[in-house]
């Protein structure tokens, strides 16, 4: 984990995901809205010893999720594991939400994880075998300011339900993360006061990944 040193603190929990997966011998392809970032990233997982190459993009847009699965097909053969982690913030009271907004929410949270899960559902069909984790948040039930997070959250947890009933049949397990941690876009929505005092002194973004053990 020492590799994650050199991006901003704190950093997103799905760096950390990464980082542990390619820790445990996965090899891991990595996505982030900013080529540098998942090139940074990956190559994090590279000079620790592991196995890693970045796909950058929005996984709001079909092309690009179609370019991820497509290329980790083409270099790898079979996908074991889809972690979608993907999210934005944009906080605000509920009636200065714009329309665009809150289309840009549903976007990246919610058309990127069912894209993805779409996109890698025929390769784990056929292998008989996948997991796949969608990163939801303890905000699914609610938090001041943020109405169009929260929808998109409660949103992530409802299709992991219906995909959970889909998949087993297959061989696919699915589950729900919905985590607490001190991570940039956390320091965004909670400045001060107590609950940040807490996030910030007891839930590091490193301890999200180990939570999961699909």
């Amino acid at each position: 984990m020492a590799a994650s040193r050199s991006l901003p603190a704190p950093g997103p929990a799905w760096v950390e995901h990464a980082l542990l997966l390619g820790k445990r011998g996965a090899t891991v392809v990595v996505n982030d809205l900013i080529a540098a970032t998942a090139e940074a990233v990956a190559k994090a997982i590279v000079d620790a010893g592991g196995n890693a190459i970045a796909v950058p993009g929005s996984v709001a847009e079909r092309s690009v999720t179609d370019a991820i699965v497509q290329t980790t097909i083409d270099k790898f053969n079979r996908i074991d594991i889809l972690v979608n982690n993907a999210g934005i913030d944009i906080a605000g009271e509920f009636p200065d939400v714009s329309p665009e907004q809150f289309s840009q929410m549903l976007g990246v949270h919610v058309h990127g994880s069912w894209n993805l899960a779409q996109a890698v559902w025929p390769h784990m069909v056929k292998q008989k075998y996948g997991r796949i984790l969608i990163v939801s948040s303890a905000a699914l039930y609610g938090m001041p300011q943020n109405s169009a997070y929260t929808v998109a959250k409660g949103a992530l947890f409802g299709l992991s339900k219906a995909l959970s009933f889909d998949g087993e049949p297959h061989g696919i397990l699915v589950n729900a993360l919905g985590p607490i941690a001190n991570t940039g876009m956390t320091t965004e929505i909670v400045t001060e006061g107590p609950i940040f005092d807490l996030i910030e002194q007891n839930y590091p973004a490193s301890a999200v990944s180990p939570w999961w053990r699909g």
